[in-house]
């Protein structure tokens, strides 16, 4: 028990210096990090979305929520994604 809430204790700790970095460097987002990684990857992903994620008969734009998503920046990501770990551990943790 004592080991499952040091673990939430440092995942939420890194998620905190994942904000803290978030604040720091605004300008790395998803999209930009994905770039610098492996560009080629990012347009055979475009490619696959206009090839099968055609969403034009249901008159949704399927452009427009990946250009939100990949614009959230890189880092408050990362720690949105801890937190929640953080939140599964714990819950998990409480359970009889």
């Amino acid at each position: 028990m004592i080991i499952k809430k040091n673990i939430v204790l440092y995942i939420t700790l890194v998620a905190n210096l994942f904000f803290l970095l978030s604040v720091l460097f605004k300008n790395i987002t998803l999209g930009s990090f994905w770039y610098n990684i492996h560009s080629n990857s990012l347009i055979g992903f475009q490619n696959y979305a206009e090839r099968n994620l055609n969403f034009f008969y249901f008159n949704i734009n399927i452009y427009d929520f990946f250009l939100k998503i990949f614009n959230f920046n890189f880092f408050f990501l990362n720690g949105f994604c801890f937190i929640l770990i953080a939140f599964i551990v714990f819950n998990r943790s409480n359970r009889p």
